[in-house]
């Protein structure tokens, strides 16, 4: 068997234990072999060696990153057919365990440098990029790119989903990488979000969006996988549809190893 291809997921300093984990199993179940990328563990690693990156979610980014203010957004998580919900109840569990919030969202700016840095270097080398949650946005931020927020005000008719089972309903749009990964029209995800992206960055189209028309998932019409989803695969270990996202970057990972 060849060598598994190396694949950096960013995270924070303080906190992220349990999506690095999930991340990192996600990847090795794919075929890949990861390693923890933050602001002071492993940011001096010679980047040239990574196959594929993973930009994390975590706390907002710092808006004047896209030159507005912050805006300070109070946080929420819902919990919801038995496999699901007791999958669920423990994800949530030990995220609330291992999650260490820093003390004001939006101000880790050590690591929006890092990522920026990371993220910049993948897309001029066409390394696969996925980014979960804050790591779509950060995409598309360094891309030129804005984000809301604030989203609550898109959901006058329907509810503001924020669950970490698969309970929002997401469309994607036809012909899309992330419709030809995932195999389907419409899927069901979790949703732990508050901000989202607004305007597109540099040679992104949309790829889904919840029935409220907020953006879901976003995709390079240049880099051949370049990804970023809103919501967090790596909290579905037992939906295969959802693994498939991480099969993809490694499959990609490794034609693009097959390149030097």
């Amino acid at each position: 068997m060849s060598e598994r291809p190396l694949i950096c997921i960013t995270g924070p300093d303080r906190g992220g234990f349990f999506p690095w984990i999930m991340t990192k199993i996600a990847i090795f179940r794919a075929g890949g072999k990861s390693i923890r990328i933050t602001p002071s563990k492993n940011s001096n690693i010679d980047i040239n060696k990574i196959e594929g990156v993973i930009i994390g979610g975590g706390t907002d980014i710092d808006p004047a990153n896209y030159g507005e203010e912050f805006n300070k957004i109070n946080k929420e998580i819902e919990g919801h057919t038995v496999k699901n919900r007791i999958i669920a109840i423990l994800m949530l569990l030990l995220r609330m365990i291992f999650s260490i919030k820093t003390s004001k969202a939006g101000s880790d700016t050590k690591r929006d440098e890092l990522e920026k840095r990371i993220c910049q270097h993948a897309v001029r080398q066409k390394i696969p990029v996925l980014g979960i949650c804050r790591g779509a946005q950060m995409l598309n931020i360094c891309l030129g790119g804005t984000l809301h927020q604030e989203t609550r005000q898109f959901y006058s008719e329907t509810p503001q989903i924020k669950t970490i089972l698969p309970r929002k309903l997401v469309s994607l749009t036809a012909g899309s990488k992330l419709n030809n990964i995932l195999g389907t029209s419409t899927c069901y995800v979790n949703s732990l979000h508050d901000q989202a992206i607004n305007s597109l960055g540099q040679d992104l189209k949309v790829s889904a969006t919840d029935q409220n028309g907020i953006i879901q998932g976003v995709e390079s019409t240049c880099n051949s996988f370049l990804i970023g989803v809103q919501w967090h695969p790596e909290y579905l270990p037992q939906s295969v549809q959802q693994q498939k996202i991480f099969a993809a970057l490694v499959k990609n990972a490794i034609i693009q190893k097959s390149w030097h």
